[in-house]
């Protein structure tokens, strides 16, 4: 992958830091936020979170925090992170967690219908039990997933995408989360090709 001209500066031309207009070169604004984004975990990991997933807490706050100081200082509200309040706010967040709900239910129910998974009653379940527990699974994956989205589809996926264009930038970002989950227990090159595609889905 060729870095585009200009990314951290521009050979005959005087500003190492900044472009023609005056703006911060990328390269040095993802420094800047990965820098911030080192400092801010370690001072929100001092917090005192505590039970199931607080862990995350620190990652998916200094993501935030890191990337709204990096826009401040481009310019840039933030609101330009994703976060941002509006009268929509409440739709989209349901239509997102109902696009997400329906394509983990056919990856279900797909390998259901080809015999790589079946369901076994069980005794003393019933509907609300399911409902615990889905709610209980969405808590636990929630706090990780917005953390990983902050670091890969915040600041981060936007400074590139502005230098490398917007495929690149995915492709990129996608390859280095799947490249993260390494040191999962049990990973296999299939599994990591999985989350390179739901990375880039």
């Amino acid at each position: 992958m060729q870095v585009a001209p200009g990314f951290f500066f521009r050979v005959g031309y005087v500003g190492i830091l900044r472009t023609e207009l005056g703006r911060v070169r990328t390269g040095w604004r993802i420094l800047l936020f990965l820098l911030l984004l080192s400092a801010l975990v370690v001072l929100f990991s001092a917090l005192p979170f505590q039970g199931l997933n607080w862990e995350t807490v620190p990652l998916l706050l200094g993501g935030l925090v890191a990337g709204w100081i990096v826009l401040r200082l481009d310019g840039r509200k933030p609101g330009a992170l994703g976060f941002y309040l509006s009268p929509r706010l409440t739709w989209e967040t349901f239509l997102g967690l109902g696009l997400g709900i329906l394509v983990a239910g056919l990856v279900v129910w797909s390998s259901v219908a080809f015999g790589g998974i079946w369901w076994r009653a069980e005794s003393g379940s019933g509907f609300g039990r399911f409902l615990s527990a889905g709610a209980l699974a969405l808590w636990f994956f929630a706090l990780p997933a917005a953390a990983e989205e902050v670091l890969f589809r915040g600041y981060l996926l936007q400074a590139l995408a502005e230098s490398w264009g917007a495929t690149t930038a995915l492709w990129a970002t996608s390859l280095v989360f799947a490249l993260l989950h390494l040191g999962n227990p049990n990973t296999s090159v299939v599994g990591i090709m999985n989350i390179l595609v739901a990375g880039l889905f």
